[in-house]
Protein backbone atom coordinates (compact mmCIF):
# COMPACT_ATOMS: atom_id res chain seq x y z
CA UNK A 1 0.00 0.00 0.00
CA UNK A 2 3.43 2.66 0.96
CA UNK A 3 4.12 1.71 -2.57
CA UNK A 4 1.38 2.22 -4.13
CA UNK A 5 0.78 5.78 -2.17
CA UNK A 6 4.40 6.79 -3.44
CA UNK A 7 4.08 5.94 -6.30
CA UNK A 8 0.87 7.68 -6.80
CA UNK A 9 2.19 10.95 -5.20
CA UNK A 10 5.36 10.90 -7.40
CA UNK A 11 3.20 10.99 -10.68
CA UNK A 12 1.14 14.05 -8.82
CA UNK A 13 4.40 16.15 -8.28
CA UNK A 14 5.39 15.16 -11.72
CA UNK A 15 2.55 16.15 -13.58
CA UNK A 16 2.30 19.39 -11.54
CA UNK A 17 5.45 20.06 -12.55
CA UNK A 18 4.57 19.34 -16.25
CA UNK A 19 1.16 21.66 -15.70
CA UNK A 20 3.61 24.28 -14.17
CA UNK A 21 5.62 24.62 -17.23
CA UNK A 22 3.34 24.71 -19.43
CA UNK A 23 2.43 28.68 -18.60
CA UNK A 24 6.25 29.68 -19.48
CA UNK A 25 5.87 31.56 -22.55
CA UNK A 26 8.65 33.00 -24.42
CA UNK A 27 9.64 36.64 -23.56
CA UNK A 28 11.76 38.97 -23.92
CA UNK A 29 12.71 42.50 -22.08
CA UNK A 30 13.91 45.43 -24.20
CA UNK A 31 14.67 49.01 -21.66
CA UNK A 32 15.55 52.27 -23.75
CA UNK A 33 17.09 54.33 -20.96
CA UNK A 34 18.03 58.07 -20.97
CA UNK A 35 15.77 59.58 -23.85
CA UNK A 36 16.66 63.28 -24.32
CA UNK A 37 16.15 66.35 -26.43
CA UNK A 38 18.27 69.40 -26.01
CA UNK A 39 17.67 72.31 -28.58
CA UNK A 40 20.31 73.30 -31.15
CA UNK A 41 22.64 76.13 -30.80
CA UNK A 42 22.50 79.62 -33.40
CA UNK A 43 24.85 82.12 -31.00
CA UNK A 44 25.83 85.04 -33.69
CA UNK A 45 29.20 86.52 -32.58
CA UNK A 46 31.16 88.94 -33.85
CA UNK A 47 34.88 90.03 -35.16
CA UNK A 48 35.70 93.94 -36.16
CA UNK A 49 39.10 95.21 -37.88
CA UNK A 50 38.17 99.15 -38.35
CA UNK A 51 40.62 101.63 -39.19
CA UNK A 52 40.90 105.63 -39.99
CA UNK A 53 43.69 106.08 -41.83
CA UNK A 54 45.30 109.95 -41.71
CA UNK A 55 47.91 111.68 -44.16
CA UNK A 56 50.44 114.07 -42.35
CA UNK A 57 52.57 116.53 -43.38
CA UNK A 58 56.40 115.32 -43.73
CA UNK A 59 59.24 117.83 -43.65
CA UNK A 60 56.36 120.35 -43.95
CA UNK A 61 55.19 118.50 -46.97
CA UNK A 62 52.39 116.34 -47.18
CA UNK A 63 53.22 112.23 -48.40
CA UNK A 64 51.97 109.37 -48.07
CA UNK A 65 52.50 108.40 -44.49
CA UNK A 66 49.62 107.62 -43.14
CA UNK A 67 48.63 106.73 -39.10
CA UNK A 68 46.61 103.90 -38.17
CA UNK A 69 43.95 104.23 -35.25
CA UNK A 70 42.49 100.61 -34.91
CA UNK A 71 39.59 99.21 -33.09
CA UNK A 72 39.66 95.93 -33.12
CA UNK A 73 38.01 92.78 -31.15
CA UNK A 74 37.34 89.20 -31.65
CA UNK A 75 34.51 86.53 -31.50
CA UNK A 76 32.31 88.33 -28.85
CA UNK A 77 28.18 88.89 -28.20
CA UNK A 78 27.99 92.56 -28.87
CA UNK A 79 27.56 95.21 -25.40
CA UNK A 80 28.85 98.48 -26.56
CA UNK A 81 31.07 98.13 -28.98
CA UNK A 82 31.08 100.38 -32.60
CA UNK A 83 32.75 99.46 -35.61
CA UNK A 84 33.74 103.10 -36.00
CA UNK A 85 34.91 105.80 -33.14
CA UNK A 86 36.34 108.17 -34.58
CA UNK A 87 36.90 112.08 -33.87
CA UNK A 88 39.15 114.74 -35.42
CA UNK A 89 37.50 113.59 -38.95
CA UNK A 90 39.01 115.74 -42.25
CA UNK A 91 38.03 116.01 -45.99
CA UNK A 92 40.33 113.23 -47.50
CA UNK A 93 40.48 110.82 -44.36
CA UNK A 94 39.50 107.88 -44.86
CA UNK A 95 38.98 104.23 -43.76
CA UNK A 96 38.11 100.47 -43.66
CA UNK A 97 36.24 97.98 -41.43
CA UNK A 98 36.01 94.11 -42.11
CA UNK A 99 33.24 92.59 -40.23
CA UNK A 100 33.02 89.01 -39.65
CA UNK A 101 30.58 87.19 -38.21
CA UNK A 102 30.67 83.41 -36.61
CA UNK A 103 27.42 81.27 -36.08
CA UNK A 104 28.08 78.33 -33.64
CA UNK A 105 26.62 76.09 -34.49
CA UNK A 106 24.43 75.60 -36.88
CA UNK A 107 23.73 77.25 -40.44
CA UNK A 108 21.74 80.71 -40.23
CA UNK A 109 19.96 83.40 -42.58
CA UNK A 110 21.81 87.34 -41.62
CA UNK A 111 20.54 90.77 -42.78
CA UNK A 112 22.31 93.84 -41.70
CA UNK A 113 21.76 97.64 -41.57
CA UNK A 114 21.93 100.75 -40.14
CA UNK A 115 19.39 102.71 -37.91
CA UNK A 116 18.86 105.88 -36.07
CA UNK A 117 21.67 108.32 -37.66
CA UNK A 118 21.34 111.05 -35.93
CA UNK A 119 23.85 114.61 -36.97
CA UNK A 120 24.44 117.21 -35.00
CA UNK A 121 26.40 120.87 -35.93
CA UNK A 122 28.70 120.37 -32.64
CA UNK A 123 30.52 124.28 -32.51
CA UNK A 124 29.75 126.46 -35.35
CA UNK A 125 33.43 127.73 -35.92
CA UNK A 126 33.65 131.33 -37.68
CA UNK A 127 35.08 129.53 -41.01
CA UNK A 128 31.48 127.28 -41.24
CA UNK A 129 29.39 130.52 -40.33
CA UNK A 130 28.89 131.19 -44.47
CA UNK A 131 26.84 128.37 -44.68
CA UNK A 132 24.51 129.00 -41.84
CA UNK A 133 21.81 127.25 -41.14
CA UNK A 134 24.55 124.58 -39.41
CA UNK A 135 22.32 121.73 -38.84
CA UNK A 136 25.02 118.98 -39.27
CA UNK A 137 26.17 118.11 -42.65
CA UNK A 138 28.81 115.29 -41.66
CA UNK A 139 26.86 112.18 -43.06
CA UNK A 140 25.79 113.28 -46.34
CA UNK A 141 30.01 114.22 -46.74
CA UNK A 142 31.14 111.06 -45.54
CA UNK A 143 31.36 107.94 -48.99
CA UNK A 144 30.61 104.53 -48.17
CA UNK A 145 31.08 101.41 -49.71
CA UNK A 146 29.81 97.72 -48.15
CA UNK A 147 30.68 94.45 -50.12
CA UNK A 148 30.70 90.79 -49.15
CA UNK A 149 34.72 90.44 -48.35
CA UNK A 150 36.71 87.38 -48.48
CA UNK A 151 38.61 88.76 -44.83
CA UNK A 152 41.99 90.26 -46.36
CA UNK A 153 39.94 93.68 -45.52
CA UNK A 154 40.61 94.71 -49.67
CA UNK A 155 37.79 95.36 -52.02
CA UNK A 156 38.79 93.14 -55.29
CA UNK A 157 36.38 93.66 -57.69
CA UNK A 158 38.67 91.62 -60.92
CA UNK A 159 38.86 88.52 -61.19
CA UNK A 160 39.85 85.93 -59.13
CA UNK A 161 37.30 87.16 -56.44
CA UNK A 162 35.12 89.04 -58.14
CA UNK A 163 33.29 90.91 -55.20
CA UNK A 164 30.59 93.08 -55.82
CA UNK A 165 29.53 96.17 -53.90
CA UNK A 166 26.21 96.25 -52.44
CA UNK A 167 25.70 99.61 -51.54
CA UNK A 168 27.80 102.91 -52.68
CA UNK A 169 26.93 105.87 -52.03
CA UNK A 170 27.03 108.13 -48.60
CA UNK A 171 26.02 107.44 -45.05
CA UNK A 172 23.10 109.40 -45.12
CA UNK A 173 21.86 107.35 -48.34
CA UNK A 174 22.89 104.44 -46.43
CA UNK A 175 20.47 105.13 -43.14
CA UNK A 176 17.33 105.32 -45.37
CA UNK A 177 17.98 101.69 -46.78
CA UNK A 178 16.70 98.91 -45.08
CA UNK A 179 17.92 95.37 -44.70
CA UNK A 180 20.64 94.29 -46.61
CA UNK A 181 21.27 90.02 -46.83
CA UNK A 182 19.74 86.98 -46.19
CA UNK A 183 22.59 85.64 -46.61
CA UNK A 184 23.54 81.98 -45.63
CA UNK A 185 26.47 81.36 -42.81
CA UNK A 186 27.81 78.24 -42.74
CA UNK A 187 27.74 77.16 -38.85
CA UNK A 188 31.26 77.24 -37.94
CA UNK A 189 32.45 78.84 -40.39
CA UNK A 190 33.64 82.87 -41.39
CA UNK A 191 31.40 85.20 -43.12
CA UNK A 192 32.54 88.78 -43.95
CA UNK A 193 31.44 92.42 -44.97
CA UNK A 194 34.12 94.65 -45.60
CA UNK A 195 33.15 98.50 -45.13
CA UNK A 196 35.38 101.10 -46.76
CA UNK A 197 34.65 104.70 -45.91
CA UNK A 198 36.24 108.36 -47.24
CA UNK A 199 35.72 111.87 -46.67
CA UNK A 200 36.61 113.66 -50.24
CA UNK A 201 38.77 116.24 -50.39
CA UNK A 202 36.21 119.24 -51.77
CA UNK A 203 34.02 118.33 -48.58
CA UNK A 204 35.52 121.58 -47.25
CA UNK A 205 34.53 123.88 -44.11
CA UNK A 206 31.17 123.11 -44.33
CA UNK A 207 31.50 119.91 -41.82
CA UNK A 208 33.67 121.61 -39.38
CA UNK A 209 32.95 120.12 -35.83
CA UNK A 210 29.85 118.31 -37.46
CA UNK A 211 28.87 115.04 -35.96
CA UNK A 212 26.88 111.81 -36.84
CA UNK A 213 26.20 108.83 -34.61
CA UNK A 214 24.55 105.40 -35.69
CA UNK A 215 23.71 101.96 -35.31
CA UNK A 216 24.46 98.91 -36.90
CA UNK A 217 21.78 95.98 -36.65
CA UNK A 218 22.53 92.56 -37.50
CA UNK A 219 20.22 90.31 -37.34
CA UNK A 220 20.18 86.21 -37.71
CA UNK A 221 17.82 83.11 -37.94
CA UNK A 222 17.80 79.51 -38.24
CA UNK A 223 18.38 77.94 -42.13
CA UNK A 224 17.27 74.54 -41.46
CA UNK A 225 13.44 73.99 -42.04
CA UNK A 226 12.99 77.98 -43.28
CA UNK A 227 13.31 77.93 -46.65
CA UNK A 228 11.49 81.64 -46.92
CA UNK A 229 13.16 83.39 -44.68
CA UNK A 230 11.86 87.22 -44.02
CA UNK A 231 13.73 89.53 -41.79
CA UNK A 232 12.07 91.90 -38.79
CA UNK A 233 9.52 94.20 -40.10
CA UNK A 234 9.87 97.62 -38.53
CA UNK A 235 12.56 97.66 -35.30
CA UNK A 236 11.44 96.03 -32.57
CA UNK A 237 14.84 96.96 -30.93
CA UNK A 238 14.07 100.83 -31.71
CA UNK A 239 15.82 102.98 -29.57
CA UNK A 240 14.16 106.47 -27.90
CA UNK A 241 14.38 109.48 -30.46
CA UNK A 242 16.46 112.03 -29.93
CA UNK A 243 17.59 115.52 -31.42
CA UNK A 244 19.12 118.68 -30.33
CA UNK A 245 18.97 121.96 -31.30
CA UNK A 246 19.03 125.60 -30.33
CA UNK A 247 15.81 127.49 -28.12
CA UNK A 248 13.78 125.81 -25.70
CA UNK A 249 12.85 121.97 -26.12
CA UNK A 250 9.62 121.95 -28.10
CA UNK A 251 7.10 120.60 -24.89
CA UNK A 252 8.48 123.20 -22.33
CA UNK A 253 5.72 125.21 -24.35
CA UNK A 254 3.00 122.68 -23.44
CA UNK A 255 4.63 121.50 -20.14
CA UNK A 256 2.22 119.21 -18.06
CA UNK A 257 5.05 119.44 -15.23
CA UNK A 258 8.54 120.55 -14.85
CA UNK A 259 12.05 119.95 -12.93
CA UNK A 260 14.56 122.68 -12.87
CA UNK A 261 17.85 123.53 -11.27
CA UNK A 262 18.17 127.62 -11.68
CA UNK A 263 20.04 130.68 -10.64
CA UNK A 264 17.64 132.79 -8.31
CA UNK A 265 19.95 135.83 -7.75
CA UNK A 266 22.24 135.26 -5.41
CA UNK A 267 21.14 131.86 -4.27
CA UNK A 268 20.04 128.87 -6.65
CA UNK A 269 16.68 126.94 -6.53
CA UNK A 270 15.50 123.67 -7.32
CA UNK A 271 11.93 122.77 -8.08
CA UNK A 272 9.53 120.62 -9.08
CA UNK A 273 5.62 121.01 -10.11
CA UNK A 274 3.11 121.61 -12.50
CA UNK A 275 2.66 124.82 -12.68
CA UNK A 276 6.26 127.12 -13.68
CA UNK A 277 4.76 130.50 -12.44
CA UNK A 278 2.57 129.44 -9.50
CA UNK A 279 1.95 127.87 -6.44
CA UNK A 280 1.65 124.55 -7.60
CA UNK A 281 5.32 123.22 -7.04
CA UNK A 282 7.99 121.66 -4.43
CA UNK A 283 11.04 124.39 -3.84
CA UNK A 284 14.16 124.56 -2.15
CA UNK A 285 16.77 127.22 -1.69
CA UNK A 286 20.88 126.02 -2.33
CA UNK A 287 23.65 127.20 -3.39
CA UNK A 288 25.93 126.25 -5.59
CA UNK A 289 29.46 126.00 -6.82
CA UNK A 290 31.05 127.23 -10.05
CA UNK A 291 32.10 124.69 -12.71
CA UNK A 292 31.21 121.92 -10.04
CA UNK A 293 29.73 119.19 -11.94
CA UNK A 294 26.58 117.14 -10.12
CA UNK A 295 24.47 113.92 -10.61
CA UNK A 296 20.55 114.31 -10.93
CA UNK A 297 18.20 112.14 -11.21
CA UNK A 298 14.36 112.81 -11.97
CA UNK A 299 12.04 109.48 -11.64
CA UNK A 300 8.52 108.77 -11.42
CA UNK A 301 6.69 106.34 -9.46
CA UNK A 302 3.56 105.62 -11.16
CA UNK A 303 1.83 103.94 -8.25
CA UNK A 304 2.75 107.09 -6.27
CA UNK A 305 1.72 109.23 -8.90
CA UNK A 306 4.97 110.98 -7.64
CA UNK A 307 8.21 112.65 -9.23
CA UNK A 308 11.09 113.09 -7.30
CA UNK A 309 13.80 115.71 -8.45
CA UNK A 310 17.61 114.63 -6.42
CA UNK A 311 20.42 116.41 -7.47
CA UNK A 312 23.76 115.15 -5.92
CA UNK A 313 24.57 117.31 -2.63
CA UNK A 314 21.40 119.75 -2.98
CA UNK A 315 18.17 119.51 -1.46
CA UNK A 316 15.21 116.65 -3.31
CA UNK A 317 12.17 118.05 -4.11
CA UNK A 318 9.02 116.51 -5.32
CA UNK A 319 5.08 116.46 -6.33
CA UNK A 320 2.35 114.65 -7.63
CA UNK A 321 2.39 115.07 -11.37
CA UNK A 322 0.53 113.51 -14.60
CA UNK A 323 2.01 110.97 -17.02
CA UNK A 324 0.43 109.56 -19.70
CA UNK A 325 1.60 106.91 -22.40
CA UNK A 326 2.80 108.82 -25.38
CA UNK A 327 5.17 111.61 -23.93
CA UNK A 328 8.26 114.04 -24.39
CA UNK A 329 11.12 115.31 -22.36
CA UNK A 330 12.57 118.55 -23.20
CA UNK A 331 15.90 119.29 -21.07
CA UNK A 332 16.88 122.82 -22.04
CA UNK A 333 20.00 124.91 -20.45
CA UNK A 334 21.28 128.46 -20.14
CA UNK A 335 23.51 130.59 -19.19
CA UNK A 336 25.12 133.91 -20.00
CA UNK A 337 27.84 134.90 -22.33
CA UNK A 338 30.42 134.20 -20.03
CA UNK A 339 29.49 131.13 -18.61
CA UNK A 340 28.37 127.50 -19.63
CA UNK A 341 26.04 125.11 -18.51
CA UNK A 342 26.32 121.68 -19.78
CA UNK A 343 24.32 118.13 -19.15
CA UNK A 344 25.72 115.22 -20.29
CA UNK A 345 25.89 111.64 -19.83
CA UNK A 346 22.02 111.10 -20.14
CA UNK A 347 20.34 107.93 -19.72
CA UNK A 348 16.63 106.96 -19.78
CA UNK A 349 15.48 103.97 -17.84
CA UNK A 350 19.76 102.74 -17.60
CA UNK A 351 19.49 103.01 -21.57
CA UNK A 352 21.72 105.60 -23.57
CA UNK A 353 20.47 107.94 -25.97
CA UNK A 354 22.11 108.56 -29.19
CA UNK A 355 22.70 111.99 -28.17
CA UNK A 356 23.40 111.82 -24.25
CA UNK A 357 25.02 115.79 -24.39
CA UNK A 358 24.32 119.39 -24.31
CA UNK A 359 25.60 122.83 -24.16
CA UNK A 360 25.55 126.30 -24.24
CA UNK A 361 28.49 126.70 -25.96
CA UNK A 362 27.03 127.40 -29.37
CA UNK A 363 23.78 129.01 -28.21
CA UNK A 364 21.56 130.01 -25.20
CA UNK A 365 18.84 128.45 -24.45
CA UNK A 366 19.82 124.97 -26.42
CA UNK A 367 18.12 121.77 -25.77
CA UNK A 368 17.83 118.14 -25.65
CA UNK A 369 14.42 116.53 -27.00
CA UNK A 370 13.85 112.97 -26.10
CA UNK A 371 10.03 111.95 -27.56
CA UNK A 372 8.30 108.63 -29.16
CA UNK A 373 8.40 107.10 -25.08
CA UNK A 374 6.24 105.54 -23.25
CA UNK A 375 6.47 106.72 -19.45
CA UNK A 376 3.16 106.07 -18.16
CA UNK A 377 4.52 102.77 -16.20
CA UNK A 378 7.45 105.10 -14.40
CA UNK A 379 10.94 106.21 -15.81
CA UNK A 380 14.14 107.20 -14.07
CA UNK A 381 15.94 110.07 -16.36
CA UNK A 382 19.81 110.78 -15.15
CA UNK A 383 23.05 112.17 -16.09
CA UNK A 384 25.30 115.01 -14.89
CA UNK A 385 24.78 118.75 -14.74
CA UNK A 386 27.20 121.53 -14.31
CA UNK A 387 27.00 125.26 -14.35
CA UNK A 388 29.86 127.85 -14.76
CA UNK A 389 30.04 131.49 -14.86
CA UNK A 390 32.49 134.16 -14.29
CA UNK A 391 29.72 136.73 -13.53
CA UNK A 392 27.73 135.78 -10.61
CA UNK A 393 24.11 134.82 -12.74
CA UNK A 394 20.71 136.96 -12.66
CA UNK A 395 17.80 134.99 -12.01
CA UNK A 396 16.98 132.01 -14.22
CA UNK A 397 19.92 133.14 -16.28
CA UNK A 398 21.77 129.95 -15.67
CA UNK A 399 19.42 126.80 -15.52
CA UNK A 400 18.60 123.25 -16.59
CA UNK A 401 14.80 123.12 -17.24
CA UNK A 402 13.07 119.72 -17.67
CA UNK A 403 9.47 119.49 -19.56
CA UNK A 404 7.46 116.75 -19.33
CA UNK A 405 4.43 116.89 -21.83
Amino acid sequence: MKKILTSVMAIGIVLGLLGAGTLSFFSDWEISENNYFEAGKMDLKIDCHSTHMRTFPIDGMYGDYEVELPIHFDEINLVDEQFFYWHDVKPGDYGEATISFHVWDNDAWMWFRLTNLAEGPGETPEPEEEFNPDNGELAENIHVMLWVDDGDNVYEPEEPEYEVAFFEGTLLELADMDWFGEWHLIGCELFYIGWEWNVPTTVGNVIQDDWARFNVQIYAEQYRNNPSPVPPVGDPFADIIVESDCGWAPPAYDQEWFAKARSNNPNFEIAIGTNDAGPEQDTAETTWTSGQQEHFTLEYDSGTGIATFDIENHPTVSYAVPVDGDSTIGITVKALADGITVVEDVTLNDQELLIDYIDTSTCSPAHLWIYGIDLSAGFVLEGYFTMTWVTQPCQECQAMHISID
